[in-house]
């Protein structure tokens, strides 16, 4: 490159633990030598809301993509932030290619469905790059283990990659964010405390969250469990996916950013009720750990996930709504288990079988739980 072109700004994107970090680490090393790489100023983003001022001043991304993931999951705030930051110089690398054996077939279908999901939102990717950034595989050299990838390496991309005007007038920095949030609003206290709710409701507020496939039994269950502990005195209430989006979210669908939101909202609602003293019950697909886990991220001591492990044939023999006969028959779209992804949760506080057992051995499952986690004195041992 010429001596005296100034270092490329590179924002690097992609969800968390995808390989962001290992990625920028890798070109850092590859560049090491070389100090006017164009790759010399990297920044690492996950969320729209984590960017700060300075970000906005970038002039090309690095798109991160897990070669291993779901596509449409990864892809659709990250392509926002993208778009909303007004680049146009975008590369794609295709990460973790170790982990599909650099799969050729693999990585075409990623490509494909990549280069097709961000020209919905009007963005072109210059390149798509398999990579595998721990071993720096196609970060700065070609890589024996992809000989059937024609193109250049990573690094070879991002220093001839040729500066074009970028448009960010639609994008509002975190710091502006919280500029605007903190002059409008404020946190009003309670007078009446946690505490003095569980003493006198005899037991604590928290969220209980069942997730699992579409006819899994997560409705069934958490009306019954409702039932059971209102006949024993407790404040409880469930929040069902179907009730909800006849009111609250009536205006969300079911693609990945819909019901991203969708899970948002409710998980809010739920934590407001819990910090008044209520057992709020929910029943909710909820199929991306993403979403479950900022759910979680609102009140961690209140939050508590229950996988109804009801395995996708079953919910396919049962299929109370006829919802997965319309969904083989492609009537509908990004349904769960079919033609969208559900991500088992790794580390449940519970997870309960369905199959083989009556509804109330899985009820007397879920409540037994319920009493031992959120009964004043079971708390207070806790």
């Amino acid at each position: 490159m010429p001596p005296n072109s100034p270092p490329l700004k590179i924002v690097v994107v992609g969800p968390a633990d995808h390989g962001k970090s290992t990625l920028i680490g890798s070109i850092l090393l590859e560049t090491g030598g070389e100090s006017r790489s164009k790759a010399d100023h990297l920044y690492d983003v996950c969320e729209i809301r984590d960017i700060p001022v300075e970000w906005t001043s970038a002039e090309a991304a690095v798109l991160v993509i897990d070669a291993y993931d779901s596509v449409q999951k990864q892809l659709f705030r990250h392509g926002d932030l993208i778009r909303l930051l007004g680049l146009r110089q975008v590369v794609v690398a295709v990460n973790k290619m170790d982990m599909v054996g650099f799969d050729q077939a693999r990585f075409e279908a990623v490509k494909a469905e990549i280069v097709a999901d961000l020209a919905s939102i009007e963005v072109e990717p210059s390149y798509v790059v398999p990579v595998e950034a721990r071993s720096g595989a196609n970060v700065g050299f070609k890589s024996l283990e992809t000989p059937w990838y024609g193109g250049p390496s990573l690094l070879w991309v991002l220093n001839n990659i040729k500066v074009t005007p970028v448009d960010n007038s639609r994008l509002m920095t975190k710091a502006e964010h919280q500029g605007h949030k903190s002059t409008n609003i404020t946190i009003v206290d309670h007078k009446v405390n946690f505490e003095n709710r569980a003493l006198l409701n005899g037991h604590r507020g928290g969220v209980v969250w069942l997730t699992g496939l579409s006819g899994s039994g997560k409705s069934t269950i958490a009306m019954e469990v409702e039932r059971q502990l209102f006949l024993k005195g407790w404040q409880v209430s469930v929040l069902d996916g179907d009730n909800v989006r006849h009111g609250l979210c009536s205006d969300l669908g079911f693609s990945p950013e819909d019901r991203t939101e969708n899970i948002r909202r409710v998980g809010e609602v739920a934590v407001l009720f819990a910090q008044a003293g209520m057992v709020v019950v929910t029943a909710f697909i909820s199929p991306y750990r993403d979403d479950r886990d900022r759910v979680r991220a609102i009140a961690p001591e209140m939050f508590h996930e229950i996988h109804v492990a009801t395995g996708l044939d079953e919910c396919e023999r049962r299929d109370p709504k006829g919802l997965y006969k319309k969904a083989r028959a492609g009537q509908i779209t990004d349904f769960t288990g079919i033609s969208a992804p559900y991500e088992v949760p790794p580390t449940p506080q519970l997870s309960v079988a369905t199959v083989g057992r009556c509804v109330d051995e899985t009820v007397a499952d879920v409540v037994r739980y319920i009493e031992g986690a959120l009964s004043f004195e079971g708390s207070k041992r806790g």
